[in-house]
């Protein structure tokens, strides 16, 4: 059954002239060409990132290991200025929430174990129905009396468990276990410009 010429009149009317789908069309491709220029980019900033992270973790430290120094420096080059490379001891510890359960208490374990329960955090979560407000003010100290269950929830903060590792290496002369800790430990060369 045809449509009622009101209708078509009223849908002829409102159809977009072939020169605004050309530009819609045009717009839409440089969308698209811009989109995937930033993907490209991206996984190019994201090589040379992997690269930069290979020369200052890798290629670097064996090279100044080998060369028996510490610091070397690069003059200034045309309109580059100077800049000094400098090999230090690298620290890095996290015990990351996206681990099995099993991991995180290993090393939380480990660390309370051996005296440093100190830099643990304990976080107990507790839900309450609608209606218990009086009761939640008055839970404090009174959870195993009243029977509420809690989750309990460690953590400990990266760049403190990153010192506490670097202190007992350097400080204390010991190894921590590092994959309980997820403790990633070595030299770094990071480069930096020469001030004049």
């Amino acid at each position: 059954m045809p449509l009622p010429s009101e209708v078509s009149a009223a849908m002829a009317e409102r159809a977009p002239s072939a020169d605004k789908l050309d530009q819609l069309r045009d717009t839409i491709r440089e969308q698209r060409d811009t989109l995937l220029e930033i993907e490209d980019l991206e996984a190019a900033l994201k090589g040379k990132k992997l690269k930069l992270n290979a020369l200052e973790r890798e290629v670097l430290p064996t090279l100044f290991a080998d060369a028996g120094v510490d610091k070397v420096g690069l003059e200034a080059e045309g309109n580059l200025p100077a800049y000094d490379a400098t090999a230090k001891p690298y620290y890095k510890a996290s015990i990351a929430a996206d681990w099995p359960l099993e991991r995180q208490a290993a090393g939380f374990n480990w660390l309370i174990d051996n005296g440093h329960s100190d830099v643990v955090k304990t976080i107990i979560t507790i839900e309450f129905g609608r209606g218990e407000r009086e009761r939640a003010e008055k839970l404090k100290g009174h959870l195993e009396n009243w029977g509420i269950s809690f989750n309990e929830k460690l953590g400990v903060q990266w760049n403190t468990l990153t010192k506490l590792v670097k202190e007992l290496i350097e400080k204390r002369g010991l190894m921590p276990p590092l994959d309980l800790l997820g403790a990633d430990v070595g030299r770094v060369v990071k480069l930096t410009e020469r001030k004049s």
